[in-house]
């Protein structure tokens, strides 16, 4: 049973069943869907990501430019932990992701589209 069990965990990561949402502007969502690949910005070590479809009020929370617009999905057998820096931020600390020290980067990423963000729930009471 043990074996077995190692053996569909291990299945599913290899298949990339691991889907994460990334917030970026229009520009680069075009690139990294061209790519394939998500990189890390010039100044970062990291790729950041979140782990359910954020919505604008919690991509300003964690400090994302108002200028990135642009919601993708994507699958991605790359490994994540917490983001050290939105932990002490009870709004997303479980939701927003960096990749872990030593994975390779840029990562590759498939089945991407553009989603854009979710919407708050009062969002959907208006016409």
């Amino acid at each position: 049973l043990k074996q077995s069990l190692y053996n569909q965990v291990k299945f599913k990561l290899v298949e990339g069943d691991n889907i994460y949402y990334h917030v970026t502007t229009k520009e680069n969502a075009q690139k990294i869907i061209e790519s394939g690949e998500l990189r890390n910005g010039k100044w970062e070590s990291y790729v950041f990501a979140w782990k359910k479809q954020p919505t604008e009020k919690q991509a300003s929370i964690a400090g994302i430019s108002s200028k990135a617009t642009t919601v993708i999905k994507f699958k991605t057998n790359a490994s994540f932990q917490p983001d050290e820096g939105n932990r002490m931020k009870p709004e997303i600390k479980d939701v927003v992701v960096q990749t872990t020290t030593g994975q390779i980067l840029p990562i590759t990423i498939t089945d991407v589209e553009i989603v854009g963000f979710k919407k708050e729930w009062w969002q959907f009471w208006k016409k």
